[in-house]
């Protein structure tokens, strides 16, 4: 008896080609760009070639999963102290993915048994060889440019040179792009992109979340500033912005050139503007009790912090205040339309799930949304 391990129908031709023109090059798994290493040469857990789940028909090895994992266990290699918690951190990375790859794996064969309907054998070949052409064309018109300028090279031989240095194929990231592609398609047949959406509910979570409707106040200031690194004394720090102040109030300076010739804060280029910031978010507290509490359009007193010493001049500002029920209804629909649409999202997957075999070298992974995976071991007869 073969078993589950029979054969692999994942391959790069079964792809409707009325679905995939729209599809991004990225899905559900992302494609990441950051730079990878070489493969180890040495056999491991993580081996290229390793089985590591069944999904209906179709295998899963360690190697379809490289395009997600290598980028980023080399982005945050210089953190990792040995090869030891590079593996650790591999095969976490590992059993994340192949929890949604799984995912991906189902749907992808369920869009076939569901466009097959009652037709004959012959007939599903067909339809697979005739958007097999379509695929592979928009694969290669959209995709691999982009491949080809992210790795510097100006053709495929190179291209496939390049992936191999970083434990990826041409070959296995068409067949993902197409598989992502056919698993979006399925689920926009089956689950609304958006999702009715209640008075009633809107009010309520409007009533429950008043957290987020809270808008702290907010202004806009310009300042003057003169900095205590810069100066050999407080004394003459102190003399300098009184000095500057008094440019600005009795000798007719604008605000906007004082600041550009003489103050020396952050923004004395832009005239010494600062824009909309909301009250406690500095780090500074006299200028933010300041910026909230002295009158628009008024030079302040003199204030000290650790940097130095300011005088600035509120330009706007907004009080604190709940943003009301009829500007916040958009927002809310929207949120509680995805909220909506996520769990429909995720009862369509343990539906198609519930009507694939899984077997998993990690079935305590996705156990949660398909209770009937199986060790991989049982697949393979150990």
């Amino acid at each position: 008896m073969r078993g589950p391990l029979a054969g692999n129908a994942a391959t790069e031709k079964n792809v409707p080609a009325q679905t995939v023109s729209s599809v991004r090059p990225s899905g559900s798994l992302p494609h990441l760009q950051t730079p990878v290493s070489r493969a180890s040469k040495e056999p491991t857990e993580f081996d290229a070639a390793r089985l590591i789940a069944v999904v209906g028909t179709e295998h899963v090895l360690a190697g379809d999963l490289a395009g997600f994992v290598e980028p980023i266990v080399e982005a945050n290699r210089d953190r990792l102290p040995d090869k030891r918690a590079e593996d650790q951190v591999r095969q976490q990375l590992t059993r994340q993915v192949l929890k949604q790859y799984i995912v991906i794996k189902a749907m992808y064969q369920e869009f076939f048994r569901d466009m097959a309907g009652n037709a004959a054998p012959e007939e599903i070949q067909a339809m697979k060889k005739q958007v097999s052409t379509r695929a592979s064309k928009i694969f290669h018109e959209r995709q691999v440019p982009v491949l080809m300028k992210q790795n510097e090279v100006t053709n495929l031989r190179d291209l496939e040179l390049k992936l191999r240095e970083k434990s990826m194929s041409l070959a296995t990231m068409k067949r993902q792009f197409i598989e992502q592609a056919i698993a979006q398609e399925l689920e926009r047949k089956y689950v609304p992109s958006e999702f009715e959406v209640s008075l009633d509910e809107l009010w309520d979570y409007y009533q429950t979340h008043t957290d987020e409707w809270f808008v702290p106040a907010q202004a806009r200031w310009r300042q003057l500033t003169i900095r205590f690194d810069r100066h050999a004394s407080r004394e003459e720090v102190e003399q300098r912005i009184k000095e500057l102040g008094n440019q600005v109030y009795l000798g007719g300076l604008p605000f906007e050139a004082a600041a550009r010739q003489y103050s020396e804060g952050y923004t004395a280029e832009q005239g010494g503007v600062y824009d909309w910031t909301r009250k406690g978010s500095l780090k500074s507290q006299p200028l933010d009790r300041a910026i909230f509490s002295i009158p628009l359009g008024r030079l302040s007193q003199v204030i000290e912090d650790d940097i130095g010493m300011h005088i600035i001049e509120v330009l706007e500002r907004v009080p604190e205040h709940h943003t009301p029920f009829e500007e916040a209804q958009a927002e809310i629909r929207q949120k509680l339309s995805e909220e909506k649409r996520s769990e429909a999202l995720q009862k369509f997957h343990r539906k198609v799930l519930a009507r694939t075999p899984v077997w998993s070298l990690w079935p305590e992974d996705i156990r949660e949304i398909c209770p009937h995976v199986r060790p991989l071991e049982d697949a393979v007869g150990r």
